[in-house]
């Protein structure tokens, strides 16, 4: 996944329900053995142990937003900034670093959660801070961004009145602006949006924006944005603008043009493939392999099935939202979703007031209503959604309903095997567990925002969760822990 920052050029947002490609990432649990018979979701008895380790990350100070928490994307460390005394200090799993006037950004993970970075404040000047360790000073700091892999990490940097590119420690030469950074999927290409100023045919000028990659400008439009990299980061795609007209350029060469390019281009996994929304006129169409499909009022962005043979998106006409699979209109509110191997289909109708889940064609029970949408196990073989009964909600796995919760908060998690499915429910008021295959864990008070189970094997797995602690700063004041949990499941 590209990594990206302060960019201007936004991708639309669509409504309603989302693809989903094969296993999801879940939230939290606790830290306990817990053993049981409960059923597996599978329609037979088995009896399981899930082993857990609580690591304490320290507790929540009463000033401290419970959303102002920042979680690694590995799921496995969490940071807040703090302020006391017109100080502030960045603290990252539970340990306090050095004092600063102020820190202008947020905690900020590497993606492989081995690093921590932030933007200090002291005096009138501002520094990045990487691990502890302290960067040149600034006018101003944006980002920082980090590659994919962890390995490297950029900013944009202000001198006086011009900004450039940091790149693992590097400067890059002067811009009038820098609006986003984009390494490429293997850490080893960058690309960027700048602004410059463009000459006006007739005298005068305007600000223009161009990509530079790997320092180099790419000149010729008009207008540039949005970088894309492929996933393989063998391709470089980007909007570009000139002669009246906005087109899509891949590997420099250009697409078709259009009277404007709203969406961002998007690649298919294997990276062959590229689809973008387009618009000509007042109406909107998807343009995929360069070939541009029907007009409509309004198009969404499209996905790539994991197999990178289908694409869907949503589109709007009169009023009307539809699902389009390869082209087709599959009917109001349709959304797919595929196996990782794309030889399986599912998706949510509705009948008779009841909703339902329809898998190769084969329609399953009809329930009250189904929470946002099925989910494929890795190996393609299981298939589980939430649905509703009254007031309570259950996870069902191929046709076997779990047990009623109050509520089932986030997505589903399948194991890497896709013999294990785990999620998190609410047990009571301010009590939270974690169920995997029927055994729940232990309680918990709650789970930081964008926290997530994360698989570590097909049997191991961790996350982060909150406690109570007994550490109270104030009788009338309760404070949480933050523990990682390291789990491991067992058969007897």
């Amino acid at each position: 996944m590209d990594t990206k920052v302060n960019t201007s050029f936004r991708r639309g947002t669509t409504v309603g329900r989302r693809y989903v490609a094969g296993a999801l990432l879940l939230l939290a649990i606790g830290a306990l053995t817990v053993s049981g018979g409960a059923p597996i979701c599978d329609g037979q008895e088995h009896t399981a142990a899930i082993s857990e380790r609580a690591i304490p990350l320290g507790a929540i100070p009463s000033d401290v937003l419970i959303r102002d928490l920042y979680v690694s994307p590995d799921g496995s460390r969490v940071g807040y900034v703090t302020a006391r005394g017109g100080k502030a200090t960045a603290v990252i799993d539970g340990v306090e670093g050095a004092t600063y006037d102020r820190i202008s950004s947020g905690v900020v993970f590497s993606p492989d959660g081995r690093h921590a970075a932030f933007i200090a404040v002291r005096g009138d000047k501002q520094l990045p801070v990487v691990d502890g360790s302290e960067g040149k000073e600034y006018g101003e700091i944006i980002g920082p961004v980090f590659s994919p892999d962890g390995k490297r990490v950029a900013y944009v940097v202000t001198r006086g009145e011009k900004q450039a590119v940091l790149v693992d420690g590097v400067e890059s030469k002067q811009y009038d602006g820098v609006d986003s950074i984009v390494f490429s999927p293997d850490g080893r290409h960058t690309a960027c949006e700048i602004r410059y100023e463009r000459k006006l045919e007739g005298g005068g000028s305007t600000t223009g924006t161009r990509i530079v990659v790997d320092g180099v400008e790419i000149t010729g439009y008009d207008e540039c944005s949005a970088p894309v990299y492929s996933p393989d980061s063998g391709h470089l795609a980007y909007v570009a603008s000139g002669n009246g007209g906005w087109l899509v350029v891949v590997d420099g060469v250009r697409g078709k043009g259009y009277t404007g390019i709203p969406r961002v281009p998007v690649f298919s996994p294997d990276s062959k493939r590229v689809a973008y929304g387009a618009t000509r006129g007042k109406k909107q169409l998807t343009v995929v392999d360069g070939i541009g499909g029907k007009e409509y009022d309004e198009v969404f962005d499209p996905e790539f099935s994991p197999d990178s043979k289908h694409v869907i998106y949503w589109a709007k006409s009169h009023g009307t939202q539809v699902g389009v699979v390869d082209g087709t209109e599959m009917g109001p509110g349709f959304w797919a979703v595929f196996s990782l191997d794309g030889t399986r289909m599912s998706h949510t109708a509705r009948r008779d007031g009841k909703e339902l889940v329809i898998v190769d064609g084969v329609e399953g029970k009809q329930y009250e209503g189904i929470d946002g949408d099925p989910v494929f196990s890795p190996d393609g073989k299981k298939v589980a959604y939430i649905a509703k009964r009254g007031s309570k909600k259950f996870v069902v796995v191929d046709g076997v309903e779990g047990k009623e919760y109050g509520s089932i908060v986030g997505d589903l998690v399948f194991s890497p095997d896709g013999k294990h499915v785990a999620y998190r429910a609410r047990v009571g008021e301010g009590r939270f567990v974690v169920v995997v295959d029927g055994v729940e864990s232990k309680e918990y008070t709650g789970f930081p925002d964008g926290a997530k189970i994360v698989w570590d094997s097909p049997t191991k797995f961790h996350y982060l969760a909150f406690r109570d602690t007994d550490k109270q700063e104030d009788p009338n004041t309760k404070l949480w822990e933050v523990i990682r949990v390291e789990a491991e499941i067992s058969q007897p």
